[in-house]
């Protein structure tokens, strides 16, 4: 693996090892499922074992496809903070409010008036991936709940 600093030692740890950095470090973890259906044996292995090692209201379990999303809600009802991510397919914003999901949301779909009625239904937006300051001060001001960013910090 090679990275800006040339360390031809650095690693990519393990997903123990990434979950016990987000521990030890205050972070919340953020756990992207990729397959577009996976089977619902596979999705409670994956919680069974983050429940042993943080628990379930500790991470956030994202994803492009509404399956594996709503599997989980059903399976584990509220105890897991779910976010769909919305691009390009705006049709899903109506399934997540549906199933009681926050959405992360790409910032050129993004508009006021999808935060103010995630807000109504006592849900969260976060929109992404954030990277220049009139960017930043919109969506602030749009009131979204969480910022994706490459480049600013939350002293930023």
């Amino acid at each position: 693996m090679d990275n800006e600093e040339n360390d031809r030692e650095a690693f990519l740890p393990l997903f123990d090892d990434c979950l016990k950095i987000c521990i030890d470090s205050g972070k919340r973890p953020i756990i992207e499922i990729k397959p577009k259906n996976p089977a619902l044996r596979h999705l409670k292995k994956l919680c069974k074992y983050i429940d042993k090692v943080l628990g379930l209201d500790k991470v956030t379990i994202i994803a492009f496809y509404p399956w594996p999303l709503i599997k989980l809600r059903l399976k584990y009802g509220r105890r897991l903070h779910l976010q769909m991510l919305i691009e390009p397919h705006m049709f899903l914003i109506k399934w997540a409010k549906f199933f009681r999901m926050d959405i992360d949301i790409a910032e050129e779909l993004l508009v006021k008036e999808i935060v103010e009625d995630f807000h109504k239904k006592k849900l969260k937006v976060n929109v992404w991936t954030v990277d220049d300051r009139d960017s930043l001060n919109k969506f602030e001001e749009m009131g979204v709940d969480f910022i994706t960013t490459n480049v600013f910090t939350q002293k930023s």
